[in-house]
């Protein structure tokens, strides 16, 4: 019930209302929206160990719910998903002329799903969910069993969680200036590195954790940004969700393959190489995205 309610308040249900109250910068907002997730990532552990050890975990629930709950109805009663019903744009211009509503331009899903664009990115972010969270999931375990300590190895994660949440304001700017196929492909580029630097062993444990942050952190954000880019505004939240369902897949996916594989050869080796050969050809064929006009949709 926990994951069937709360993918309401995904990225999918926040992407689409931002990119109807943003233009311009765009990208920036979501890198704001989306760091709020990895900021929670941070917290929330400490203070959960912290209220479970002074209250136990049933009071511990209650008292989490307590804000979901305040929020839910904040927004619910505040917001509205289409800046027109208060008679604004996108960025917060006025409505000219006679002050009727603007007409949210973008494809069909029909239309959408039939281009190699919505296959590439569906394709795209399935796969890189398979390789960073299997290597994610298992990065722990993976260290303990090369000797380093479990407090290393949480330190690590820990590193990661950093490195997500600051991404994700870093890559929102980027992609206001810079053409945002070429950011993704930079950040996969730097998820194989760190993916790599793992596979070949040494003592870049956290460089490597970092650098897979980085690349975690930029989906959220790119994700959204394209699809409004090349599809338009008016059905981005069946779309998100289309894209966002493969990466889903690729969560649950990544981390039973990395452990059978393990099971298998009592290694990691074969699915860190695998994935970091994945990361590199996803990277390149990032770069064979069109280019999108702002003048189509906004």
């Amino acid at each position: 019930m926990i994951g069937l309610m709360g993918s309401a308040a995904s990225p999918v249900s926040f992407g689409k209302g931002i990119t109807n109250w943003f233009n311009r910068k765009r990208g920036m907002a979501l890198g704001i929206a989306t760091a709020g997730v990895g900021l929670g990532g941070l917290i929330l552990p400490t203070l959960c160990q912290y209220l479970i050890g002074n209250f136990g975990w049933r009071q511990t629930y209650f008292l989490l719910s307590i804000p979901v709950l305040v929020m839910a109805i904040i927004i619910a009663i505040f917001y509205t998903n289409k800046p027109q019903h208060k008679g604004l744009l996108p960025d917060g211009d006025m409505i000219n002329g006679n002050g009727s509503l603007a007409k949210t331009d973008g494809m069909s899903v029909k239309d959408a799903v039939h281009t190699r664009t919505f296959w590439l990115l569906y394709f795209i972010y399935s796969l890189m969910a398979v390789c960073t969270m299997g290597t994610l999931t298992h990065l722990s375990p993976l260290l303990t069993d090369r000797g380093f300590s479990p407090t290393y190895a949480a330190f690590a994660t820990s590193i990661f969680g950093a490195a997500t949440t600051i991404t994700r304001l870093f890559i929102g700017y980027l992609i206001d200036k810079t053409f945002a196929p070429y950011v993704a492909a930079v950040a996969l580029v730097a998820g194989a590195i760190g993916i790599g630097m793992l596979w070949l062993g040494g003592s870049g444990v956290l460089l490597s954790a970092a650098s897979i942050g980085f690349l975690v952190g930029s989906e959220a954000d790119i994700m959204p940004y394209l699809l409004s880019r090349y599809f338009g505004r008016k059905n981005l939240g069946a779309l998100f969700g289309l894209v966002f369902s493969a990466f889903t897949i690729g969560v649950g996916a990544g981390p039973y393959l990395f452990g059978m594989f393990f099971d298998q050869k009592h290694s990691y080796q074969l699915p860190l190489a695998c994935s970091f050969i994945i990361l590199l050809f996803l990277s390149a064929l990032t770069l064979t995205l069109k280019k999108y006009t702002t003048s189509k949709f906004n």
